[in-house]
């Protein structure tokens, strides 16, 4: 029984920590999104919603838009992004310097 509660305590343990590393990677991905190097821009045409998640203010929902939008619109010049909804001048400002169109 004793070896039992042991177990069950390093177990409960772990996860705690686990879930506390889970935690703190996503409480960061702020920090990813404002060092994309401008080495790396995102072709905006190709780029997968992931891709496009690493763009500061772009979320789940604007990158699916995104796809969705290209579908039948390729985007021409970088300015046309604003044609997603979603993608208003304030964000577009931010990721102008990250992006591409090929």
């Amino acid at each position: 029984m004793k070896i039992k509660k042991i177990l069950t305590g390093i177990l409960l343990f772990s996860m705690m920590l686990s879930l506390a590393w889970i935690t703190s990677v996503y409480a960061d991905s702020s920090v990813i999104k404002e060092s994309v190097s401008v080495e790396s821009k995102i072709n905006i045409n190709k780029a997968t919603a992931d891709e496009l998640m690493i763009l500061k203010g772009i979320g789940p929902k604007i990158a699916e838009k995104i796809i969705d939008y290209r579908k039948n619109n390729p985007f021409v010049e970088l300015e046309d992004l604003m044609q997603v909804k979603g993608i208003g001048p304030k964000i577009y400002k931010n990721i102008k310097g990250y992006i591409v169109v090929k």
